[in-house]
């Protein structure tokens, strides 16, 4: 992953974003209208961009396991 200027591309539509606010970093990942996940609290700049990290692994592991068991339609919500 590249981040630039505190933003950093996942993929077409979906972004990750990390800033400084009242003194503590946080971390975003988003699409153009929804919000996927937010975390707020890190001392660190590499400790807001380390939540993304651990928020893209559990979503792959989510989707890892969906397609494991069976399921095909992962991305339709069911």
């Amino acid at each position: 992953m590249k981040w630039d200027n505190g933003k950093c591309q996942l993929a077409d539509r979906i972004c990750a974003e990390v800033w400084i606010e009242h003194g503590e970093w946080r971390s975003a990942v988003d699409t153009w209208e929804d919000v996927l996940m937010t975390s707020y609290g890190h001392k660190t700049e590499d400790a807001a961009k380390a939540a993304v990290c651990h928020w893209i692994g559990k979503t792959m592991a989510q989707f890892s396991n969906a397609l494991a068991a069976g399921c095909s339609a992962v991305d339709d919500g069911v």
